[in-house]
């Protein structure tokens, strides 16, 4: 594990409020749309990309809360608030498609985090909205940690994402019982707040809403997917279908990220 680490960290290219196994990778490409949100949206199939590193958070077995990302076999991404008003570990990690206490067919592995680092800026001024958990086993073997972008050129007017995440479908406060997908795109590069910078897109009957906190924003890179950001804010006096929602980049945190990651696997022996 301490080599794996090691060569993952030198070799990786990362408030809506909180709330298979195939392994196949699909070619097409992403391109914008007007009728597939998570608001109501696509449902994300076995071998679709974001199926390999999305996960729920979960209060309980039955209650999931926010979403989060794999970026690798022992560490997850998410957004602060999910994890400071969750008592720091006190939930679990839920890998599967469908939601458990939602979806009457859900098949979910569920592993409680044993520590969690959230953004120093995020406890002090409620900045920086980002977590690193770490697992005490290996993700499932179905599930493949997806690469950070460090390019923080990727991050433009018209960039084409894919968002992905379990939170709610519509106004009404119902969350999903499976994993779902849009495409946005970035509509607003807002400037940087001292520690961090962060993008926009804008919810114009699709995007995100409460409970997809922490999922991810993809980019397509070839025949795969990386991480661009981590989905975190919306304008609370909007609704789901018409608010702005806003997304930490990853690229701008990366360095913030690995060094997490080495300070936490340093100290529990990884």
């Amino acid at each position: 594990m301490k080599y794996s680490l090691f060569f993952y960290l030198l070799t990786s290219t990362l408030l809506i409020t909180s709330c298979n196994n195939s392994q196949q990778k699909p070619t097409e490409q992403l391109s914008p749309s007007a009728t597939s949100p998570i608001v109501g949206g696509v449902v994300v199939a076995p071998n679709d990309l974001e199926a390999l590193s999305t996960v729920t958070l979960y209060r309980s077995k039955e209650e999931s809360f926010c979403s989060g990302v794999l970026i690798h076999k022992r560490f997850i991404l998410t957004a602060a608030h999910c994890v400071e008003e969750n008592n720091n570990t006190a939930f679990y990690v839920g890998f599967g498609l469908k939601v458990a206490g939602l979806h009457p067919n859900a098949n979910v592995k569920f592993i409680r985090p044993i520590a969690a680092k959230t953004h120093p800026n995020y406890a002090a001024r409620r900045i920086a909205d980002i977590a690193v958990l770490l697992l005490p086993e290996d993700a499932p073997d179905d599930f493949q940690p997806v690469e950070m972008s460090t390019l923080k050129s990727d991050v433009k007017l018209g960039q084409v994402i894919s968002i992905a995440g379990y939170g709610k479908t519509s106004d009404e406060p119902v969350m999903s019982d499976q994993l779902r997908k849009t495409t946005v795109e970035i509509n607003n590069q807002l400037d940087r707040l001292e520690t961090h910078y962060f993008f926009k897109f804008t919810n114009i009957g699709l995007g995100a809403c409460h409970g997809d906190s922490g999922g991810p924003a993809y980019i397509k890179d070839g025949n795969k997917l990386k991480l661009l950001g981590i989905i975190y804010a919306g304008d609370r006096s909007g609704s789901c279908f018409t608010s702005d929602g806003y997304v930490l980049s990853v690229p701008h945190m990366h360095d913030w990220i690995t060094a997490t990651m080495k300070k936490i696997s340093d100290k529990y022996g990884l």
